[in-house]
């Protein structure tokens, strides 16, 4: 099901491995913290902050290669890296803009 993604075969095993976690670690209930969310395979910041916000309404705003540039051109940020711009708006925005935003940014 997997193969017309990018990297299946990587993506695949850690498909394989977090529902593996997640049922015997976390008793099939996906955890509510970055932290608990980052251990799994292929999980970095930006995934664990769309899952929390998605699935718990956390503020949260995923960063990606797409948001940082969106928020460098229209002058929110001057960063160089995703890394860079979700460390500035995490300080920049408040949590309501942080529920909002990042659908907005994505569709925009």
């Amino acid at each position: 099901m997997l193969r017309s993604l990018n990297y299946y075969r990587v993506k695949t095993k850690h498909l394989f491995e977090t529902a593996e976690k997640l049922t015997k670690v976390h008793h099939g209930h996906i955890p509510q913290t970055l932290e608990a969310i980052r251990t799994f395979p292929g999980v970095g910041i930006k995934t664990a902050k769309v899952v929390l916000s998605h699935l718990y309404d956390m503020p949260f705003i995923g960063v990606d290669t797409h948001i940082h540039r969106v928020m460098n051109r229209m002058g929110i940020v001057k960063t160089k890296t995703p890394n860079e711009t979700d460390e500035k708006l995490e300080k920049l925005l408040s949590d309501e803009q942080k529920r909002t935003l990042h659908h907005a940014i994505v569709l925009f």
